[in-house]
């Protein structure tokens, strides 16, 4: 009798964290060169929410790492209006 095995490969491409509170982007790159992480996208202010600022960089393993933070409620809050007009 033949059995059938199915092999499910889970492949990580890419990770978003959010921060909790806000780094200073200066801190969160030094810590990055520290390290000696490829960053791909330095620390920058982003128009995807109010106040919203990120970093792109990979792991030793090419894994694509985005840390971002959102003050407040970000685009959840009621009072913001969507879509935001880039």
């Amino acid at each position: 009798m033949k059995k059938l095995f199915v092999i499910l490969f889970l492949i990580l491409t890419s990770l978003k964290v959010q921060a909790i509170e806000a780094l200073s982007h200066n801190a969160l790159e030094k810590l990055l060169v520290d390290v000696n992480a490829k960053i791909i996208r330095v620390p920058e202010e982003g128009d995807w929410a109010a106040g919203y600022y990120s970093v792109l960089f990979e792991d030793p393993d090419g894994i694509r790492i985005e840390a971002n933070y959102i003050p407040g409620k970000g685009n959840l809050d009621p009072k913001v209006k969507l879509p935001i007009v880039r």
